[in-house]
């Protein structure tokens, strides 16, 4: 009976763990994706409203939005690429959470997690009885609930917005829109904003009088 618990207790810490580097990395993913969303759009919003030719700073533009993306990237999915959480790593955040009902925690998650056979960490009879004594006062938590998606969520509600941001202004302005994109995209393309004032000959007469002003 015992060792039922103690191997359920590691496999469902061991379950929490992952459970909370998968969070930390969908709240990293899902904010990278907001903040590089925003930046393009307001870049393209920018490009609409002044309508710039210089071909400098179109390229100036691209560069700033691509150091900006791995700005991000280098700030919100590296860290939580690298982030590493170990059992232990949870019932210790637990323990601080609620000291009273979470007391010694870990201990017994790390007598839980060490071999019948191995007498580094005293005799099996010795943690047997620290186990049992630490279950008497204890009861293990429920894992699965350890990990609070909370964040993640405002992520993806960050997310959206965004999104629907960027959805509004291809909606109601989609031509300066997809212009924008091709200008900020190719900034050594020839696309150009259609001139406010456009001066052209019209029904030219097809012949005029010698010695006449239009000649």
């Amino acid at each position: 009976m015992l060792d039922k618990t103690r191997s359920q207790m590691v496999a469902d810490a061991r379950g929490a763990a992952r459970q909370a580097q998968r969070a930390v990395r969908w709240r990293a993913f899902l904010w990278f994706l907001a903040s590089a969303i925003l930046l393009i759009v307001g870049l393209l919003v920018g490009d609409c409203i002044l309508q710039r030719e210089e071909a400098g700073l179109r390229w100036l533009w691209l560069g700033v939005a691509i150091a900006a993306i791995a700005g991000f990237a280098r700030s919100l999915l590296l860290p939580a690429l690298r982030f590493e959480c170990s059992t232990n790593d949870v019932a210790r955040w637990l323990e601080k959470r609620s000291p009273q009902s979470r007391c010694h925690l870990s201990v017994a998650l790390e007598l839980s997690e060490i071999p019948s056979d191995d007498p580094r960490f005293g005799s099996s009879a010795f943690r047997d009885a620290a186990m049992s004594d630490w279950l008497a006062t204890s009861a293990p938590p429920e894992w699965k609930n350890v990990v609070r998606w909370d964040e993640v969520r405002r992520a993806m509600i960050g997310l959206c917005a965004v999104v629907a941001i960027g959805v509004l202004f291809f909606s109601f302005w989609p031509k300066y829109g997809l212009q924008a994109s091709r200008r900020l995209l190719m900034p050594w393309s020839t696309e150009h904003w259609p001139r406010k004032n456009q001066l052209a000959f019209v029904d030219l007469p097809a012949t005029v009088g010698q010695g006449t002003s239009l000649q």
